[in-house]
């Protein structure tokens, strides 16, 4: 019997997820090989679960909970630092592939090309209640696509989120290749970009209004050295950016004042490609130490789970991590744009 869409969608998802193509090696003028020359001690891995609902392909972390998405119709909420399981979001949709939350909204994608949204609230116990599904009826769009059909809904699968809440802006990237610019008020598409000629694996948008974006194409600049394969997420909290990898690895940046990026961890310990990461400011457990750094959520393709806390020792050794620094070249896996 020939397959309908969505299962068509589904499969087409998962031999992405599967068959992810190496993001090509950059070439600097500066010794690639010093990338790696972070210290070992900058980072620690807290906590380590594996799931017993396969692959994870998205988490987001806000107010000390971690949601993560899997190949599923649930959306499991787990608790720090004890990382127990406190509530699940389910639907009829299959699939969750990408999760954003802000402010009192968990905005979770699915296979079926639409978002839905819940509202949570603190009574005692959290609760969530479902509000929206986008696209909505009656949206608008101005599309900047010539030749392309004005539709709110992309034609591929969604493959990540990622919110502006001071301009009241959900953006959604996906594997057709476009970013999708949605109002959170009503829940409008007001813009439709092609970002890449290639799909899109990942977008995030940083504090200082940089929207970062992530492809297998290579075409633009702003490139962030050092993965062997396609960097599959990305997540940005206070200065840092972090970029997780078909490689297994991710690697975490720090964004300086004059543009330019320094490495100071390359977290390793995952056994598939790195599929989801959530960044955090704050400390997981109050015994830890209060330098600063970043708290940091990975979820693999090969259903593991883990927490790190990475500290900034950069500052100390500004000088050995020079040539650490990403140029701006017009090659690369990870581009970036100043949203407008």
């Amino acid at each position: 019997m020939p397959s309908s869409p969505p299962e068509r969608r589904h499969r087409r998802l998962l031999s992405l997820y599967h068959s992810q193509p190496p993001t090509p090696r950059l070439s600097f003028a500066t010794d690639a090989s010093k990338l790696d020359a972070v210290d070992p001690a900058a980072y620690r891995c807290i906590s380590s679960v594996l799931k017993k609902d396969g692959q994870i392909l998205c988490v987001a972390a806000a107010n000390g909970l971690v949601y993560t998405g899997s190949q599923g119709n649930t959306v499991r909420v787990w608790k720090l630092p004890e990382f127990t399981e406190c509530g699940q979001l389910k639907t009829k949709a299959c699939m969750v592939v990408a999760l954003q939350v802000s402010n009192d909204r968990v905005y979770a994608a699915y296979a079926d090309c639409k978002i839905r949204v819940w509202r949570r609230s603190w009574e005692g116990v959290v609760k969530h209640v479902r509000v929206a599904t986008v696209p909505v009826a009656g949206s608008f769009v101005r599309n900047y696509i010539s030749g392309k059909d004005k539709t709110t809904k992309h034609f591929g699968p969604i493959s990540s989120l990622a919110i502006n809440t001071s301009d009241d802006i959900l953006y959604s990237a996906s594997l057709d290749k476009t970013v999708k610019v949605w109002r959170i008020s009503d829940f409008k598409c007001i813009e439709t970009i092609q970002a890449h000629p290639d799909p899109i694996n990942a977008i995030v948008l940083a504090d200082d209004g940089v929207l970062y974006t992530a492809s297998d194409d290579a075409t633009y600049g702003g490139a962030l050295p050092g993965h062997t394969h396609a960097v599959m997420c990305l997540a940005s909290v206070a200065s840092y950016v972090v970029s997780g990898s078909a490689d297994s690895t991710c690697r975490v940046w720090v964004r300086e004042m004059d543009g330019f990026h320094t490495c100071i961890a390359v977290l390793q310990g995952h056994r598939g490609p790195i599929r989801c990461v959530a960044a955090f400011p704050n400390r997981v457990a109050a015994e830890e130490s209060a330098e600063e750094g970043c708290t940091l959520c990975t979820g693999s393709l090969d259903g593991v789970l883990k927490v790190w806390r990475v500290r900034n020792t950069a500052s100390q050794t500004r000088e050995s991590s020079q040539n650490a620094r990403g140029n701006c070249v017009r090659k690369g896996g990870v581009d970036l744009f100043i949203a407008q």
